[in-house]
């Protein structure tokens, strides 16, 4: 059959034509051309189609979808914090979400093993777009996360949003000491690569986390931007009041959804609303 005729015979199936455009990539995967695009399909679906990201760097940090360096998102239980924190990261090229309780997975494609997010890495490459929700299952969770978190590292140019990050680590230190994991590895904890080189990478880092406390004040002290939604605990106050100054006096009364962003540089505004 001539070329004229596979293309009549492809239409007539109602073949994709991204599909036929894209044969390599769905032979790779298994799936179709769509789904093995990762986050561009999951783009479409959104209204953002891959021309339309917006990466690059401001200030030497590295920048995806208006996300860039540090961010914590703080706030108690039930405020709206997780539902802004998907909302911000929702139109990165390449993301990947540390998801510990399962709350996240419509961001992207859950893998639970680091073997499937190896392989999606590898599939993009340095640029090509992606977007994986890991959900670790078995086995310590803090060795999950450090194989995580070395892969995002090592690929580079993407966003890593970590929900629940004061399960990671601790209050003086970039490793949740706790862990079994840590007797017996010695290398660097990822937490504390990401903080301090990060920029290096290049990647982007958002926190989430409903105990300020409880998360390694370099991360705290470091982070260009804060969404801190209301808490009205003593020790949850203290440990942000170094950022926010007297802004942090307005948090026990912020109604749900709404919430204090914080600019290093001492912009502040008050936002809110229900997503």
């Amino acid at each position: 059959m001539g070329a004229s005729g596979v293309r009549k015979k492809r239409a007539r199936q109602g073949l994709d034509a991204d599909s036929a455009a894209h044969p390599r990539e769905a032979r790779q995967s298994g799936t179709s051309a769509a789904d093995s695009r990762g986050d561009e399909h999951d783009g479409n679906r959104r209204g953002q189609s891959r021309s339309g990201y917006k990466t690059g760097f401001v200030d030497g940090e590295y920048q995806d979808a208006g996300v860039r360096g540090l961010v914590c998102v703080f706030g108690k239980r039930n405020g709206g914090k997780t539902t802004r924190a998907r909302w911000l990261v929702r139109g990165a090229k390449r993301l990947v979400v540390w998801d510990p309780v399962a709350c996240c997975g419509e961001l992207g494609q859950v893998v639970t093993q680091p073997g499937q997010l190896r392989d999606v890495l590898a599939r993009a490459g340095k640029r090509g777009p992606f977007h994986v929700v890991y959900q670790p299952r078995g086995g310590d969770p803090v060795a999950h996360w450090e194989s995580v978190a070395w892969m995002c590292i090592h690929a580079g140019h993407l966003i890593l949003l970590a929900d629940e990050v004061d399960g990671i680590c601790s209050a003086g230190s970039a490793k949740d000491a706790s862990s079994p994991y840590w007797k017996n590895s010695h290398r660097r904890p990822a937490l504390d690569h990401i903080v301090n080189y990060g920029r290096h990478v290049p990647m982007a880092f958002v926190g989430i986390s409903r105990a300020p406390q409880d998360v390694w004040r370099r991360l705290r002290g470091q982070s260009g931007r804060m969404l801190v939604f209301g808490m009205d605990d003593d020790l949850e106050l203290e440990a942000i009041r170094s950022r926010l100054g007297h802004h942090t006096d307005q948090l026990p009364g912020l109604k749900q959804w709404t919430y204090i962003d914080w600019h290093d540089g001492g912009t502040v505004t008050v936002e809110g609303g229900r997503l």
